[in-house]
């Protein structure tokens, strides 16, 4: 019988052999203006699909651990529950996220509108300003609406069957950006971020760079310290306050942004949520 790290050695050897025969381990600066992730076969679409949950994986534990291992708050027995929970639930929405994502690129990116658009034309200058102000335009709008969405409770309680999974963690840690449903995940994430190409050009290289410091900028706000610059943390404490992503603009067109005299009291804090997380967190209690 092998043991523990046998079985990883093996696992990674036969990885590698695999994905060295995989036209997907490849690295083609060619096709960077049609796609950042090149796959023909099924193969190809296994082996990116494995790799990439690693690395959607992998950048957010250290990130979100780089931020909590400088946050100054106790790390106390509940404090690790709560993050032991947001784990639970994170790693697994990124695996979802991650299948999504080569599920598009091996399937729908080659029928989109623009698709390879800059293979043909010049990306210029003007077309990354372009690019940048679409691109963050187009997820913070997509991401308010859905999110308001989400809070619904008729005719369907997405809220409950939903949302709810996240508003437990009333006052989460870096962990808790993706501690979501997995419906979630794909409705505040690769949904949108794909859909910016459906609608006018967009050069893949652009929107994955967008997309990474994206993921960084949300794990900061669910930290909740100054780099949570368009306090998040809020809509954890008051529910109904603060639904955009990167700045309250829709909040303040709609009248959603938090205020001290607006919203006096927060919502109470309990770790038993709905009964979603109760009996494992009561449990460092």
């Amino acid at each position: 019988m092998l043991n523990q790290k046998q079985f990883i050695l093996a696992a990674v050897n036969i990885l590698s052999i695999w994905a060295a025969q995989s036209e997907a381990a490849h690295f083609h600066i060619k096709d960077l203006a049609k796609t950042v992730l090149h796959m023909d076969t099924l193969s190809d679409w296994t082996i990116s699909t494995v790799l990439v949950s690693f690395g959607y994986v992998m950048s957010f534990l250290l990130t979100a651990g780089a931020f909590e291992y400088t946050n100054p708050k106790v790390k106390d027995e509940k404090r690790m529950a709560i993050i032991k929970l947001e784990l639970q639930y994170g790693i697994g929405s990124l695996v979802w996220i991650s299948i999504y994502a080569t599920t598009w690129l091996f399937l729908v990116d080659a029928h989109t509108p623009y698709y390879a658009y800059f293979a043909t034309h010049d990306y210029t200058f003007t077309w990354l300003l372009i690019n940048v102000a679409w691109y963050l335009f187009w997820m913070d709008t997509f991401f308010y609406w859905s999110h308001r969405l989400l809070h619904m409770t008729k005719p369907i309680n997405l809220w409950f069957l939903v949302h709810r999974h996240h508003h437990q963690f009333v006052d989460p840690t870096a962990f808790g950006q993706d501690a979501v449903h997995p419906l979630e995940a794909l409705l505040q994430g690769p949904v949108p971020h794909f859909l910016t190409f459906v609608f006018m050009p967009m050069h893949p290289l652009t929107a994955s760079v967008l997309g990474f410091f994206t993921s960084i900028y949300a794990i900061a706000a669910h930290d909740g310290r100054r780099f949570d610059l368009n306090d998040h943390v809020k809509h954890h404490h008051y529910k109904n306050v603060n639904f955009g992503l990167y700045w309250g603009l829709w909040d303040y067109i709609c009248g959603t942004r938090w205020s001290k005299q607006g919203h006096p009291d927060r919502i109470k804090f309990e770790w038993n949520y709905d009964g979603l997380a109760g009996d494992k967190i009561q449990k460092a209690e």
